[in-house]
């Protein structure tokens, strides 16, 4: 879409950024440059120390990557949210991107995406199992389209086997 056209559908229908709720400008995408920054990344050290902390040990997993740190109450946890209660899965695509922007420098052959409810025994899980990863669609399809194709990379859906 060119610049006159995004202009008059933002004036119209205007885009509201989901951590701050303030009108995005036509350069932004789905995100205001102020809450971006905001979002506290996560540095090689500190996932060294994840790593080490959680998986050393075991030796379970080669490595794990981690774009930000999750905070209580900031910026990131809203746009989880909206994403997640809100319906707005483009923030998924979105996130995934930014994502895969960060690993482009590991260089890593990916086997595959996982995506990990941190809390297991919440009622909602309880509930429907299905539903934990729904948004892990939209940002898992999009890491694949910034890195280039996955060689394990399959877009499915295992619903059947997760109610038990």
């Amino acid at each position: 879409m060119n610049f006159n056209a995004s202009f008059i559908f933002d004036f119209f229908l205007p885009r509201i950024c989901p951590g701050c709720n303030s009108k995005l400008s036509v350069e932004e995408d789905s995100v205001c440059s102020d809450c971006l920054s905001s979002i506290l990344v996560a540095d090689e050290e500190r996932l060294k120390t994840e790593f080490d902390k959680n998986f050393g040990p075991t030796k379970v997993i080669k490595d794990f990557y981690s774009r930000f740190v999750f905070e209580t109450d900031k910026t990131l946890q809203q746009i989880i949210h909206t994403l997640k209660y809100n319906q707005r899965f483009k923030l998924g695509i979105y996130l995934g991107k930014i994502i895969a922007e960060g690993l482009k420098p590991k260089n890593w052959q990916i086997d595959v995406i996982v995506p990990v409810p941190k809390k297991t025994d919440r009622c909602a899980y309880r509930r429907d199992r299905s539903r934990t990863s729904i948004q892990s669609h939209y940002h898992k399809g999009s890491v694949p389209e910034v890195l280039g194709e996955c060689p394990g990379h399959r877009r499915r859906s295992r619903v059947a086997s997760l109610h038990r």
